[in-house]
């Protein structure tokens, strides 16, 4: 799994992601969300970082 960060606020906020085949996981306090890949191969970290700011709600 790799690190995944971002600060919203001034509060930084950190997760993990892993690539699985055409789908990224990122997972953040204990919860995952999945989506695929698609035109982001390649860009993985950056479309990580989106999802986990989906998941701390910015």
């Amino acid at each position: 799994m790799k690190q995944v960060s971002i600060t919203r606020g001034g509060t930084t906020y950190s997760g993990t992601y892993i690539v699985k085949g055409k789908m990224l996981y990122v997972t953040y306090a204990g919860q995952t969300k999945a989506t695929q890949v698609g035109g982001m191969k390649g860009n993985e970290s950056v479309l990580a970082r989106t999802i986990l700011a989906e998941m701390i709600g910015s």
